[in-house]
């Protein structure tokens, strides 16, 4: 069953470790970062596509 992640800090650090981690075993991911290119770095490393971004 897939699960819903909120993850803050996404773009760097243990955030985007944990992000990565997230996506890569197929959970769902709502990140945050300081801007909108921190939140698309973990789905450029795992080869995922982001459903939405704001």
């Amino acid at each position: 069953m897939s699960q819903r992640w909120l993850i803050t800090g996404s773009s760097r650090g243990i955030g985007r470790a944990l992000s990565e981690a997230v996506l890569q075993a197929g959970h769902r991911l709502v990140a945050t970062a300081r801007d909108r290119a921190g939140c698309h770095r973990p789905h450029r490393r795992t080869n995922s596509r982001p459903k939405r971004a704001f």
